[in-house]
C-alpha cells in the first residue's frame, strides 16, 4: 500500500508540475532533464526575466546546461567540468551549439593542480575526500580513485563579459566556498546563485551551511528559496538546493 501510495503522490506532483509549467511537456518530449528544468523555470519566476548567461560549475555531461539552452535559447552557457571523461561528453554538447563553451577545469579560490577523487559513481566525485558518512548513506559510492586536474578562479577563466540576468549553479560536491571566493568581483554581476548544502559531513572540509549563508549575505544576496530535497531512508533531511537572490 505504501508503494501504491508514493506512486500516487509522484504523479500528482508530475501532474502539478506540468499544469504550473506546461513547458515541461515539450521538456520531456525534447529528452531534457525535467528536474533541471523545473528548477530553471523557477528561477526564471523569482528573477522575473529569462537568465541571460548560466554558468555552470561542476557541469558533469552537460544535462543543466542543456536544460539551460533548451529553456532560454538566448543565452550564453559556460560549462565547467574537470573529469576528462565526463568532459568528452560535454565538450560534444557544446559543439552543436555556438552559445555554448565547455571548459575542462575545477573552479575553486585558487589557480593550481589539485588532486581529485574519482568516484565508481562520477556525480559524486570532488577535490574533498569522501567520509564514511557518505559512504554509509550512499554505499554505491564507496569506490573511488585519484588524479589530478586543472583548478582555476573563475575570475581569471571567465572570457566574456557577464550578461544580466546571470545565474551561476554550482555542483561542486563541498566545494560550494571555494568556488564562490573563486570568483572574486563577478560575483557582484551574478543575480542568483543555485547550490548545494549538506546537512552531514559527506567530505572532509566542506562548507558548512552556515558558512554559506553568512557569504552569501555579506555579497548582497539577501533572499533564498529551497528545492530539490534530499531525504535518508529514515526520512531525515540530508541535503538541498538552495537558490540564493539578490
Amino acid at each position: 500500500m505504501n508503494g501504491v501510495l508514493s506512486s500516487l503522490l509522484s504523479t500528482l506532483k508530475k501532474v502539478e508540475g506540468i499544469i504550473e509549467w506546461p513547458q515541461l511537456l515539450h521538456v520531456k518530449v525534447s529528452g531534457i532533464n525535467v528536474r533541471f528544468a523545473k528548477d530553471l523555470l523557477m528561477i526564471k519566476g523569482y528573477l522575473g526575466s529569462e537568465p541571460m548567461m548560466v554558468i555552470d560549475a561542476g557541469a558533469a555531461h552537460g544535462e543543466y546546461s542543456r536544460a539551460a539552452l533548451f529553456l532560454f535559447p538566448m543565452a550564453k552557457v559556460i560549462a565547467f567540468e574537470p573529469l576528462s571523461d565526463s568532459f568528452i561528453k560535454l565538450a560534444d554538447v557544446a559543439s552543436k551549439n555556438e552559445k555554448f563553451q565547455a571548459k575542462n577545469c575545477a573552479l575553486g579560490s585558487e589557480n593550481k593542480q589539485v588532486e581529485f577523487h574519482v568516484n565508481q559513481f562520477s556525480f559524486s566525485s570532488s577535490m574533498l575526500k569522501m567520509t564514511s558518512v557518505h559512504k554509509e548513506e550512499f554505499p554505491w559510492t564507496k569506490n573511488e580513485s585519484k588524479t589530478w586536474v586543472s583548478c582555476r578562479r573563475m575570475d581569471s577563466t571567465l572570457e566574456h563579459e557577464i550578461s544580466r540576468p546571470c545565474l551561476l549553479k554550482m555542483d561542486v560536491q563541498g566545494s560550494e566556498l571555494e568556488v564562490l571566493v573563486g570568483a572574486g568581483h563577478l560575483l557582484d554581476s551574478i543575480d542568483a546563485v543555485q547550490l548545494e548544502v549538506n546537512f552531514e559531513e559527506f567530505y572532509e572540509g566542506q562548507a558548512q551551511y552556515d558558512e554559506l549563508f553568512s557569504f552569501m549575505h555579506s555579497r548582497g544576496f539577501r533572499r533564498f528559496f529551497q528545492l530539490d530535497d534530499l531525504i535518508s531512508k529514515r526520512g531525515k533531511l540530508l541535503a538541498c538546493d538552495l537558490v540564493f537572490f539578490r
